[in-house]
């Protein structure tokens, strides 16, 4: 069984020791091959594929070979190849790390809310400036969360959010309760108005592509804070500048 660790030059060696401390060899005979253009997975004749869903591994995966058996991705987003490959079903199995950064960005989203929410940049600027003035230290405690993905990283979002004691709304495309959330929606429209965070946890579909636009930001409340942990495409560049 050849596995070709798709990666960047700079990451090969990381991934290739990685992989080699798995010990895969008692359940078959592997052999790992780098690659990292696509030249070099032609050449390679893998029937697994290991890397990110994206660059040269999305366009080898445009026009693979029928040899190929499986490619696996290390991250969740695998909308690239999706687009690599048109539309079209592909012959190989795929699979991803779906939930593997469920910790990670529903800590950034605290991070990032407590950055604004605690004036963060006025704290470092006077710091600085050794001037220490005293400031009002807005809380996140009764503040309203429009969580928009109700998914496993919006779920992650939310439980936080609930730990501090905000009002935590979800959308999602079914109503219904789901742990951590106060309320979930199928619309965000009509919650955009009273939201003093909104925190965009979709995934990047033909659906949600540019889904906040002009009208979504200019219905949201003065003084609200957007984040975006998806993909860029979701968001209406010229509309939120």
């Amino acid at each position: 069984m050849k596995i070709a660790l798709a990666f960047d030059p700079g990451r090969q060696s990381e991934w290739r020791d990685a992989f080699a401390g798995l010990n895969l060899e008692a359940i078959a005979p592997v052999e790992y091959v780098l690659a990292g253009t696509v030249p070099e997975l032609r050449a390679a004749e893998p029937e697994i594929v290991i890397g990110y869903a994206s660059g040269f591994v999305a366009a080898y995966l445009r026009n693979a070979p029928p040899t190929l058996k499986w490619a696996h991705f290390m991250n969740a987003g695998v909308d690239p190849v999706t687009k690599a490959l048109g539309g079209k079903a592909p012959h190989f199995l795929s699979t991803n790390v779906r939930g593997i950064h469920v910790e990670t960005m529903g800590e950034f989203v605290l991070m990032a809310m407590l950055h604004f929410a605690k004036r963060v940049p006025l704290w470092m600027e006077q710091q600085r400036e050794h001037s220490w003035q005293p400031r009002a230290n807005p809380l996140l405690s009764g503040k309203t969360v429009l969580i928009v993905g109700a998914g496993s990283i919006g779920g992650s979002v939310a439980r936080i959010c609930k730990s501090f004691g905000m009002h935590v709304v979800g959308v999602a495309t079914r109503e219904g309760p789901r742990p951590h959330f106060d309320q979930v929606a199928i619309s965000m429209q009509p919650h955009l108005g009273t939201a003093d965070y909104v925190i965009c946890t979709l995934p990047l579909t033909a659906d949600t592509t540019r889904v906040f636009d002009a009208a979504a930001f200019a219905a949201m409340k003065h003084g609200a804070v957007f984040l975006n942990i998806g993909r860029g495409e979701m968001v209406d560049e010229d509309a939120i500048i």
